[in-house]
């Protein structure tokens, strides 16, 4: 278990559910999970979810 008295708030992160549908020739079909900061839309963290995924 995480001891969270030792974390600090750094940013704050609004998750974005990104389905790209494939469409395009140059892009495989996939679901991004981003977690975009609040105002800028600036990504914090991104990863592609699939079936070897841990989110």
């Amino acid at each position: 278990m995480a001891n969270l008295k030792d974390w600090k708030k750094l940013y704050t992160g609004v998750p974005i559910w990104l389905f790209n549908t494939g469409m395009n020739p140059k892009r495989f079909r996939s679901i991004r999970l981003v977690i975009s900061e609040l105002g800028s839309s600036f990504t914090l963290w991104d990863t592609i979810v699939n079936g070897a995924s841990d989110v």
